[in-house]
């Protein structure tokens, strides 16, 4: 991030300003403690040295602080233009498939559908107007698809229904 702004004037102000708010922090007895052991270590214990070590290493800290969360908003603005493409996409699917059931291509699968259900027992009517739900793989896809399918009544009895459980 400061690379491409080292030696620029915005750079330079930028930098002040956090020099300013280190030296506030050591005026406010503010203190990172990690950073004044290193500085202490570094310094060999020599007091003023191991101020103008902290003060250097406060400003790259908050340095890293800005930097860490630079790349925080941009990963969060990247996952939310990712988050409204997979939606888009998703109305998109599922515009398509309404529109496929509502074609008539789905008529004829419809109507064997339901024929062998009834032929084989495993669709259970006692009105005559029944909402048939039913989801089919139809060219790679998975799609639910309701209909209210008119057709006669047909018993079947509960010997029937027994042998099939």
């Amino acid at each position: 991030m400061f690379k491409h702004f080292k030696d620029s004037p915005e750079s330079r102000l930028f930098e002040e300003q956090i020099y300013a708010q280190v030296v506030g922090e050591l005026a406010q007895g503010m203190r990172r403690d990690g950073l004044w052991a290193k500085a202490l270590a570094e310094s060999d214990a020599k007091e003023e040295k191991a101020k103008s070590l902290y003060i250097k290493y406060r400003v790259q800290s908050i340095k890293d602080e800005i930097a860490i969360s630079e790349k925080i908003k941009k990963i969060e603005k990247e996952r939310q233009a990712n988050k409204a493409e997979i939606e888009k996409r998703i109305e998109q699917k599922e515009a398509q498939a309404k529109k496929d059931a509502d074609s008539p291509i789905f008529d004829a699968p419809m109507t064997a559908v339901k024929e062998t259900l009834i032929k084989y027992r495993l669709l259970f009517v006692n009105t005559e107007s029944a909402l048939f739900h039913k989801h089919f793989v139809f060219s790679g896809y998975v799609m639910s698809v309701s209909r209210s399918i008119q057709w006669p009544v047909r018993p079947i009895s509960a010997t029937c229904r027994s042998s099939y459980h």
